[in-house]
């Protein structure tokens, strides 16, 4: 199998894959009743009024946007272990979605105040960003290059290094 060297896209997928999962199990947890909320389902209420969030366009705009938060903290995970390399690379991931989670979620909190009186969909919030983590971790060690994550691997490539 050809292993993928380039981080941007690499991580693009692991973030998106990963992703996918953390959306499955929340969609799962708010039509069983354990909770109210996804953070796909509470983007539309930060950006727009309470009306039009519920609407299509809400939805789009809640979906792209976890996606496109989704994309960067994969292509974040991957430099992350890019330069410390794979071990540990499972917790790893778990600490750098659940960083992100703590900061978007910080946003969340302070413009929706309801969200902070919702145990259930915290804790929910919490499992699932740990599991995009570990699901990030493992798209992007199985399908890396194991030269992305050598010890002594610089990040610049090939080409930048020739230019100096």
């Amino acid at each position: 199998m050809q292993r993928i060297k380039d981080r941007l896209f690499l991580g693009l997928l692991a973030g998106l894959g990963a992703n996918l999962v953390k959306e499955a199990i929340a969609e799962t947890g708010v039509r069983s009743g354990l909770t109210k909320y996804t953070c796909r389902r509470m983007i539309p209420f930060v950006i727009l009024n309470k009306k039009e969030a519920k609407t299509w366009k809400g939805w789009v705009l809640g979906t792209t946007t976890d996606m496109t938060i989704a994309g960067l903290t994969g292509i974040l995970l991957t430099y992350t272990l890019s330069f410390t390399g794979k071990d540990y690379s499972r917790l790893k991931g778990i600490i750098v979605s659940n960083g992100i989670l703590d900061q978007v979620f910080n946003v969340f909190a302070r413009v929706l105040p309801h969200v902070r009186k919702e145990p259930n969909s915290n804790l929910l919030c919490r499992g699932i960003h740990a599991v995009f983590g570990i699901t990030a971790a493992s798209i992007i060690t199985t399908w890396g290059d194991p030269a992305l994550f050598e010890k002594n691997h610089s990040l610049l490539t090939e080409r930048e290094k020739e230019e100096k």
